[in-house]
């Protein structure tokens, strides 16, 4: 029920962008702020997770969707496999894939899920970021996916953002 309700709000500060449901403009922050305030009692804010997805476009028209991941846990420390349980499947059905095969990105565990014509390679970089590679092998070579995943670096600024290198 509750990743329902997560799955709601997050739907709606999506749909609703940057307007609040009263059509007067406002941050995604108040919207947040109101969906919060209106939850029955008894519920508390558990995590933050933030997804953005970055496209790239080969030649022959195949996508590389990057997905940057952070989650900010308010009640609770994050773990490798909190992260598959909870991050991986909102962007990868992990527990319908073809082949998983565990690697390495940067010394860090990793999986590497492949399901139909694409597949995704994901891994954790810090405890409070993952990322998410998604791709089709017949346009990109799992070695060049492996070298882009690790050259991602996280960013020493106030932001605490993260960007490819």
């Amino acid at each position: 029920m509750l990743k329902k309700i997560i799955i709601a709000v997050l739907l709606l500060s999506e749909l609703f962008g940057s307007f609040a449901l009263d059509n007067t403009r406002t941050s995604n922050e108040d919207i947040m702020d109101r969906l919060e305030a209106a939850l029955p009692d008894g519920f508390e804010k558990t995590q933050l997770l933030e997804v953005v997805p970055k496209h790239y476009t080969a030649p022959n028209k195949d996508d590389i969707i990057f997905y940057q991941c952070r989650t900010i846990l308010f009640l609770d420390d994050i773990t490798e496999d909190y992260y598959k349980e909870n991050v991986y499947p909102q962007i990868v059905d992990i527990e319908n894939y073809d082949e998983a095969i565990s690697c390495f990105v940067n010394e860090q565990p990793a999986t590497l899920y492949r399901k139909g014509k694409l597949s995704y390679l994901c891994w954790v970089i810090s405890p409070a970021y993952c990322a998410v590679l998604q791709y089709a092998p017949d346009s990109v070579s799992d070695a060049d996916i492996k070298r882009m995943a690790e050259s991602v670096i996280i960013l020493k600024d106030q932001s605490g953002a993260f960007t490819v290198s």
